[in-house]
């Protein structure tokens, strides 16, 4: 996932600034890592915790072997979420900024919201044993915990540094700024879906119990309709491959045909990120979507990033790489898409209850409820760390680097 950001980010730039955004994407890695080993982790996922957070396991104290594996995974999450932010203020940012702000999110902004969605003691987690509504956020891959709050806080710190030079006319017209390289785009879009079945197909590391694991065969459950279904982690992996495949897939060619009818070209870039967009906005709902659903949300996903990406455009807002639209737009639209359309079948394959599922299938509305409070979770948690972190670097003047370096090149 790392390497196509890289490439993807690097091609969306011009080139007097390729050095920098190269380095800073190694630097994510490096940062993140030593900063969620030292706290991240135990704020996301310590064996002792309450409701909004972990209080244990500092520096991968008392760990076993299941949990070794648990914690390599989350970081490569974390660290696709700081990179997310990155690309969004490219060509602007100071690199003391980024190191502030990738430290903030690592190890305090991803771990918190992480902790509330995903870990069982958390306020939104569908594992607890009194889930909020019945049922908790169903969010599997991480279109909100990942996708959406990356997203915003990136929208939200291109909205405080401001618009680079030229991006916009004296009468606030936009003016294009072309990314050095296309072939590089490409290339980051498609390791980023290469990286995507990885990224969704593991996320059954943090479903399924360990018997689930040792269990490889699975075991039944029955429904409240008195269905008999097999649980089993190999199934549910294979489930999450296709749903991403099919959902990605849709997307892009339906960008294709906005591409043509309503941009009258063939745009590559804009395809790309319909792409991204899909794959963003099937992460929440691969493993309890059925193949029609997830081409039914990723060929939405299209849509929601065109829309986004105009509207992102018209309040002058700079984001070389529409991070805000694609991964906060169809992160938002992923998360809905789960309280519509998930399946009562899949979700008890999953490992989650079937006591709600998806308004489709004849469900109630207490899924999409609580998929809505998520969403208004991640967006006040986002926000009340976002605006006072970037406004506080803008304040000691180290956010964004001065207009002469600006013009020159960062690199």
């Amino acid at each position: 996932m790392q390497t196509g950001f890289c490439m993807l980010t690097a091609g969306s730039v011009r080139t007097k600034n390729v050095m920098n955004v190269l380095l800073k994407n190694m630097l994510d890695c490096c940062t993140g890592a030593i900063v969620f080993f030292l706290f991240g982790y135990a704020f996301a996922h310590g064996e002792e915790s309450n409701r909004f957070i972990g209080y244990s396991q500092f520096a991968l104290t008392r760990f076993d072997n299941f949990s070794h594996a648990v914690f390599f995974f989350r970081w490569t999450l974390s660290a696709a979420s700081t990179t997310v932010v990155s690309g969004a203020i490219a060509e602007r940012a100071t690199f003391y900024a980024y190191l502030i702000y990738s430290v903030c999110i690592s190890g305090f902004l991803y771990p918190v919201i992480s902790h509330g969605v995903w870990d069982v003691n958390g306020w939104l987690s569908a594992h607890r044993p009194d889930p909020v509504l019945g049922i908790g956020m169903i969010d599997f891959g991480g279109s909100a915990v990942v996708h959406m709050s990356a997203g915003l806080c990136g929208f939200l710190g291109t909205l405080i540094i401001g618009p680079r030079i030229g991006r916009f006319d004296s009468n606030g017209k936009p003016v294009a700024i072309a990314g050095h390289s296309a072939s590089l785009v490409v290339l980051g879009t498609l390791l980023l879906c290469t990286g995507a079945f990885g990224f969704n197909a593991g996320s059954m590391l943090h479903v399924a119990t360990r018997a689930d694991h040792e269990l490889f065969g699975g075991r039944n459950i029955v429904l409240s309709t008195g269905e008999s279904v097999l649980v089993s982690p190999t199934m549910t992996v294979s489930r999450c491959l296709v749903t991403t495949l099919l959902g990605a897939a849709m997307s892009a060619l339906v960008g294709l045909v906005i591409s043509k009818w309503v941009l009258k070209v063939f745009d590559l870039i804009f395809i790309c990120n319909c792409l991204l967009g899909g794959l963003v906005s099937i992460t929440a709902g691969c493993a309890t979507l059925e193949p029609y659903a997830a081409m039914c949300v990723g060929g939405f996903s299209a849509v929601v990033y065109f829309l986004g990406s105009r509207l992102v455009l018209r309040i002058r807002v700079d984001d070389p790489v529409d991070a805000s639209a694609v991964h906060f737009g169809c992160g938002l639209w992923g998360v809905l898409a789960v309280g519509l359309f998930s399946s009562e079948r899949l979700q008890a394959g999953a490992g989650f209850p079937v006591t709600h599922f998806g308004l489709v299938h004849g469900g109630d509305w207490a899924l999409l409820g609580c998929q809505v409070i998520g969403m208004a979770s991640v967006i006040g948690s986002v926000t009340a760390t976002c605006v006072p972190l970037f406004l506080l670097l803008r304040a000691f003047g180290i956010l964004r680097v001065s207009a002469e370096q600006e013009e020159k090149g960062i690199d």
